[in-house]
């Protein structure tokens, strides 16, 4: 088991601990256990793959919880508003708030003076329900990749035909690099895949967007079209050549990145407002005056993920190569 795990505490009084869904909720739960110390608090768990197809997980999980430990109240974000129906049609808690709508719009923003090297960025991991082979012919491409799995095959990055830079080492295994380091990659891109079918929000598609950056995508379950402007989006269908001739098309287009970063802004903000709302009733304080004009509180942090130490709740600071590896097992 991974010494780390996903745990945002949000509020002091009372405690609110923001948690992910999947194999670190539970992690993430033992520590807002032994943080709370005995004090009631509230668990926010963001929805981290298509809510339809984990509704009896997110059931039983709660059923478990709450039955051991009442002084928990258990409220569930997915990323749309059917899915938040769905769970409450089940005796779910659920606030419709989407994980991309936190996306650290100070770390991904336009940049005007970045040079367009690429045709286009992929920024997705190793697993197979990426579908990476629908990207191998793009040419002038940019790879973001990253594993959760120490053993996984590699192989699968060697079909891309052109790639014109990548987070991958000498021995073809990717290296983690931080959020700064993404945008900048996204802000030298004429435009940002992401061809996946089926999973959660997808971060890496906002993050395209709050970039002034336009996404080419595929039709997908999961969440992430909520976050959409069609102005800024292109779907295609899952084949390689119209994903290719999509890219080439997007890399003669003129595009407004302020626009682009408007749009996706607007979609975002009633999200943050929503979270404010459910944030300022809990505590009985109204939190708007610290959130400025982003809506972004000082506790929040980039899709309200912060990797820690399971047993301290601590950011670990860690010598690169083993920050590396500990956070890409918590990706």
């Amino acid at each position: 088991m991974s010494d780390f795990t996903l745990w945002l505490p949000i509020l002091d009084d009372p405690p609110v601990y923001c948690i992910t869904s999947g194999w670190l909720q539970r992690s993430g739960f033992e520590l807002s256990l032994r943080m709370a110390a005995g004090r009631p608090f509230h668990l926010l768990v963001s929805a981290s793959w298509d809510v339809a197809s984990i509704v009896p997980d997110l059931a039983a999980f709660h059923m478990r919880v709450t039955s051991m430990h009442p002084g928990v109240d258990v409220t569930f974000m997915p990323q749309t508003a059917a899915d938040a129906a769905l769970l409450r049609d089940v005796g779910l808690k659920a606030l419709h708030v989407h994980r991309n709508a936190l996306t650290d719009d100070a770390a991904f923003h336009p940049d005007h003076s970045a040079p367009k090297r690429f045709a286009a960025v992929h920024n997705a991991n190793l697993a197979p329900f990426k579908r990476h082979a629908l990207a191998w012919s793009v040419r002038r491409i940019a790879l973001i990749t990253y594993d959760v799995m120490a053993d996984r095959d590699t192989s699968e990055l060697d079909g891309y035909e052109d790639i014109a830079w990548s987070n991958r080492d000498a021995a073809g295994y990717p290296h983690w690099i931080e959020q700064d380091e993404v945008a900048r990659i996204v802000n030298q891109a004429h435009c940002g895949l992401m061809v996946s079918e089926l999973e959660g929000g997808n971060g890496a598609s906002t993050e395209y967007l709050f970039c002034g950056v336009p996404l080419i995508t595929t039709l997908s379950r999961g969440g992430r079209h909520a976050m959409y402007d069609m102005a800024s989006v292109t779907i295609v269908p899952p084949e390689r050549r119209a994903v290719a001739a999509a890219v080439e098309a997007a890399a003669r287009r003129s595009v407004d990145a302020e626009e682009i970063r408007a749009r996706v802004m607007a979609r975002a903000l009633p999200h943050r407002r929503r979270l404010i709302d459910w944030l300022s009733a809990v505590s009985g304080r109204d939190l708007y005056s610290e959130a400025g004009t982003r809506l972004w509180l000082p506790r929040f942090r980039h899709r309200l993920r912060q990797v820690v130490d399971r047993q301290t709740g601590l950011v670990p600071a860690l010598p690169p190569g083993l920050a590396h590896d500990a956070r890409e097992t918590a990706a």
